[in-house]
């Protein structure tokens, strides 16, 4: 495990799409075609590319959620994850990301979920975060 990134906001401000839109890119760059899925859907998915491991967890809402994704990202042996979490950092899903990383002697990298008052606008908002997520693998 090299990279911890956790994907944080409160409910309902896009973290699931974008971690998806994520996948979508890392779909395209690895296997040339993305999957047939719902970008509101939690999921979890693995890729390999630039000799990395990176494992992706779209769920986030509380601590269940986000261990859920650190058991995937241990079974996957990823270098580096993304998991969504909530804002608050007393919140469960924060604290489980954060004893996740202590685990390997990291520190979360957090980054705070871009979002825009016009809705027509959130899906541009969250493409765009999500290449910033990508250019960072």
């Amino acid at each position: 495990m090299n990279t911890i990134i956790g994907l944080y906001e409160s409910g309902d401000k896009g973290k699931t799409s974008t971690l998806n839109m994520l996948i979508y890119m890392l779909e395209m760059a690895t296997i040339g075609t993305p999957a047939n899925h719902n970008i509101l859907d939690n999921r979890q998915a693995v890729f390999n590319i630039n000799n990395l491991t990176v494992g992706i967890g779209t769920g986030g809402d509380d601590w269940g959620s986000v261990d859920g994704n650190c058991n995937f990202f241990d079974a996957n042996n990823c270098d580096i994850v993304f998991s969504a979490t909530r804002k608050k950092s007393d919140s469960g899903s924060v604290q489980r990301l954060e004893q996740y990383a202590t685990q390997y002697g990291l520190s979360v990298t957090w980054i705070r979920k871009d979002i825009t008052n016009i809705p027509q606008n959130e899906n541009n908002v969250n493409l765009m975060q999500a290449l910033d997520l990508f250019n960072m693998i």
